[in-house]
């Protein structure tokens, strides 16, 4: 799964406008929305795991580790999950 986001220049010149008397306003704003956004898709992606599989949260983040990576222009972001195998019954079984 991807989301794209897309700024226009016009959105970017408002911004600076709107952050001008801020040093590297634009620049801080940017990476803010970047982390938020990395957040978000981190949560979301552990409530598809939920969904898909009958797991509790605290198993799929103790079991899981996640890495929040962007590229250092700050054009790409992923998050990525690796980890152990989670035991059988972790996953509530009846």
């Amino acid at each position: 799964m991807s989301i794209r986001i897309n700024l226009s220049i016009e959105q970017l010149e408002r911004a600076k406008k709107l952050l001008y008397g801020i040093p590297n306003g634009v620049k801080s704003a940017e990476s803010n929305a970047f982390n938020r956004g990395l957040a978000a898709g981190k949560t979301e992606a552990n409530k598809q795991i939920r969904q898909r599989y009958a797991i509790a949260a605290g198993n799929v983040s103790k079991y899981s580790k996640v890495t929040l990576r962007r590229s250092s222009g700050g054009g790409e972001a992923a998050i990525e999950f690796s980890g152990p195998k989670i035991p059988l019954f972790k996953f509530k079984p009846s």
